[in-house]
């Protein structure tokens, strides 16, 4: 065979290992364009999918308002005191000195848990001259936010030196956006009446927070003398809520109440109770059961 036909096989036998390899490139697109359209409809990234619970929830309970709440910090770290609260502030209010009278209250509610930094001649006696190792830890859950209304839950830590464990604090602060003042729970809510927390806990409309609590905190009149739980009755309830304190807050369809209890269940305990149930007894004379009553607010 002459070099020149050996030259000519050879280009022809290149050119058919292309013309080969173009068609198996041509089916290998084909095949992926094939396997690609039935995906279109995948679900995301399970990274897309979840979301921050406490942001969800606050979201749920918030209504588009004129004003806005950005996060105020007190901050304080060195070798006597750890301190660390956050809580809410509104901006965009549009009245400057209410604006600045509720802020100040969220303020200074929270800044409570932190008093041994604060005002450290408050605490005297054994602890006086021992400040180090003390520590505080504040965050706040907005349970309802509307034009008339904002109602805060603080969650609150701390810790003094020489005491065995932290203590736990539940705290609701809540808000007359119009008045820039405190909402107290004997102004919205009436249980003096023939109003029964141990028949509501028998019927079972007292929903605990924390569900496995429902097991091991009563609420009764006439609970077992050896019961080793917590056992609450109407008489202490019943003066707990009359009095103007930081023991509630509102959410779109409840009554939120907070109750200490022993440092193994938490320090606080705090359940709801529809306001369905306690129809009865909510003063709708007050215009900030507006936002939840629109209709019946001042007919009664």
């Amino acid at each position: 065979m002459t070099k020149g036909n050996s030259f000519l096989i050879a280009l022809l036998t290149l050119a058919l290992l292309l013309a080969g390899c173009g068609a198996a490139m041509k089916d290998t697109i084909s095949s992926r364009d094939d396997t690609v359209l039935p995906v279109k409809q995948a679900a995301p990234p399970i990274k897309a999918e979840r979301k921050d619970d406490k942001a969800e929830k606050e979201a749920q309970n918030a209504n588009i308002t004129s004003y806005n709440i950005s996060k105020g910090i007190y901050s304080v770290s060195d070798s006597l005191f750890n301190v660390t609260i956050t809580y809410p502030q509104i901006t965009n209010l549009g009245d400057v000195e209410r604006q600045l009278a509720i802020n100040e209250i969220l303020k200074q509610r929270a800044l409570r848990y932190g008093k041994y930094e604060i005002e450290p001649e408050m605490f005297t006696g054994e602890y006086k001259g021992f400040p180090k190792g003390f520590w505080a830890r504040v965050d706040y859950e907005i349970k309802w936010q509307s034009e008339n209304v904002l109602s805060v839950l603080y969650h609150g830590s701390n810790h003094f030196p020489r005491r065995p464990h932290p203590n736990h604090y539940l705290e609701g602060v809540n808000i007359d956006i119009n008045k820039a003042s405190v909402i107290e729970l004997p102004d919205l809510v009436d249980f003096n009446t023939g109003f029964s927390f141990a028949e509501k806990f028998k019927e079972g409309k007292i929903n605990f927070v924390r569900p496995w609590l429902a097991e091991k905190v009563i609420i009764s009149n006439n609970a077992e003398p050896d019961r080793k739980g917590p056992v609450f009755d109407d008489v202490y309830l019943l003066e707990r809520f009359s009095a103007p304190a930081g023991h509630f807050y509102l959410t779109k369809d409840s009554l939120g109440l907070t109750v200490p209890v022993s440092f193994a269940l938490g320090d606080e305990v705090e359940f709801e109770i529809k306001y369905e149930d306690i129809a009865k007894h909510i003063k709708l004379e007050n215009e900030v059961w507006k936002d939840f009553f629109p209709e019946q607010v001042g007919k009664r």
